[in-house]
């Protein structure tokens, strides 16, 4: 059976040298999908266009800005910063209290646009439709507070909604329900009506006047509405012009640059001030540059290891996956002849990688040069990475390493269709190993009965043998007398 056995044993070497094969192409991949990041990132002029942004009053307001943003000051001037509906109905004795909500539409949710009733059930197919799960309807005669008041979060869940709401026990005895917004501005605006008899609505303009310290609504069974923060957008100044937003993060009035309002401003109180300058960040390009030596390195490593065979320094029992078939990753080698061109930059002047301190080692991996860096810092080569740069071939051209890195690790790219390939092949040896392991067994039980026939002959010659030899003893006897 050892003898036997030596074609499965092959076969079943294949299996396994084919699947280490898709474990290091899936390697491979991975690595350089690292290095087209590493390399887009090199490529984008953004990556060292960086700048900060500070605040003469963080306690008025902060700022950040993204790679880009035009440099210069931006006065602001804040003249009411946005806020959410918060409203408080107070009259409850206890958290349980049953309610007596509209007997048509039940309690009325109106919230961004969208009315919700407490007495309807709500799916993803009605309208308003849920997200997905069934927001279902409460009693009008016989829910709770608290039952209003998970009906009400179960709207802000199954709708998205900016809404929320809590029972809060304000003294022995003595509850109140809140219903606040989620979202700042007027547009998101929380009114409601339908609670306990005689309805309150608290319904808000939209004019942003200030409710806050106004009197309190009393209905007919004691219930006090008041209305704690009135919905209002933000409303300021950026160097003189007038902006109004819904929220207190306010990122579309200079490109890439993000304020963030902070000390709360009320309507027709005084307004705040604050001086944001955007100003040169830390210079990254050295950062850059060795991020996108490392990930191309990595990638040189694993190309190898892949490739490694005797005429390369490896020896048969270390010889790589693909140490047979190097041809099959040729695509490293145009990467590699890609990355000895340099650059264009955005005038198409073909930029040497020396000259911003990458050097080229003899065994095809790239070394940080921080000597011929400075001087690239000097004479202007550095200067060429913040306009964009394209490494083997103009932007766009499918010629270049991106579109290049593409073709081979964008799915149905080349590594998957090696991948494939590879499949392919232990698909066709997995059968045959079924088929060669069938056969071993029908072999070896041939085997096993051919050996207990001869068992059984063997026996039976033994017990012939010691009948014989009990004969001639018995004759040898004889003829002696």
């Amino acid at each position: 059976m050892t003898v036997a056995n030596k074609p499965l044993n092959s076969v079943t070497a294949q299996i396994a040298t084919e699947n280490l094969a898709i474990s290091d192409l899936g390697t491979l991949k991975s690595k350089l999908s690292t290095f087209r990041d590493a390399l887009t990132t090199f490529q984008t002029p953004g990556t060292y266009n960086t700048v900060s942004a500070s605040s003469n009053n963080t306690t008025v307001a902060t700022a950040s800005a993204l790679s880009g943003t035009t440099q210069g000051r931006y006065n602001l001037t804040i003249n009411q910063t946005a806020e959410a509906s918060n409203i408080s109905v107070a009259g409850f004795t206890t958290a349980t209290d049953v309610l007596t909500l509209d007997a048509t539409n039940g309690f009325t949710l109106t919230l961004a646009g969208k009315t919700y009733h407490s007495n309807q059930t709500y799916t993803s197919t009605t309208t308003p439709a849920t997200t997905g799960g069934t927001l279902s309807a409460i009693s009008s005669t016989t829910s709770t507070l608290t039952d209003l008041k998970s009906w009400i979060n179960a709207v802000g869940a199954n709708f998205a909604a900016p809404v929320g709401s809590s029972v809060i026990q304000t003294s022995a005895g003595a509850y109140s329900l809140v219903v606040n917004g989620t979202a700042t501005g007027v547009a998101n605006t929380v009114s409601f009506s339908g609670l306990n008899g005689s309805s309150i609505s608290t319904a808000v303009s939209g004019s942003d006047s200030s409710l806050i310290g106004a009197p309190a609504i009393t209905n007919a069974n004691s219930l006090t509405i008041s209305s704690n923060t009135n919905a209002r957008d933000a409303k300021l100044t950026v160097n003189g012009l007038a902006i109004q937003r819904s929220s207190n993060a306010i990122n579309d009035v200079v490109t890439g640059l993000t304020l963030n309002l902070q000390s709360p401003v009320l309507p027709g109180g005084t307004a705040q001030s604050a001086l944001i300058t955007v100003g040169a960040g830390t210079d990254t390009s050295s950062t850059t540059i060795n991020s996108l030596i490392t990930a191309y390195n990595d990638v040189i490593s694993q190309y190898k290891s892949m490739t490694l065979n005797t005429t390369n320094g490896g020896t048969a029992s270390t010889a790589g996956s693909y140490g047979n078939a190097p041809g099959m990753l040729s695509f490293i080698s145009n990467f590699k002849q890609m990355m000895s061109q340099g650059f264009l930059t955005s005038t198409n002047k073909v930029v040497s990688l020396t000259n911003i301190g990458i050097d080229m080692q003899l065994d095809g991996t790239l070394k940080f040069n921080s000597t011929k860096f400075a001087t690239g810092q000097t004479d202007g080569s550095i200067a060429y990475l913040s306009s964009g740069v394209s490494v083997g071939g103009a932007v766009g051209s499918s010629s270049n390493l991106s579109r290049s890195l593409s073709t081979v690790v964008n799915p149905a790219g080349i590594l998957d269709n090696l991948v494939t390939t590879e499949k392919t092949k232990i698909t066709y040896l997995t059968s045959k190993q079924t088929s060669l392991q069938t056969h071993l067994d029908q072999v070896q039980a041939d085997y096993t009965q051919q050996y207990s026939q001869l068992n059984t002959l063997l026996f039976n010659l033994n017990q012939t043998s010691s009948q014989l030899t009990s004969a001639i003893a018995g004759l040898t006897s004889n003829y002696g007398k």
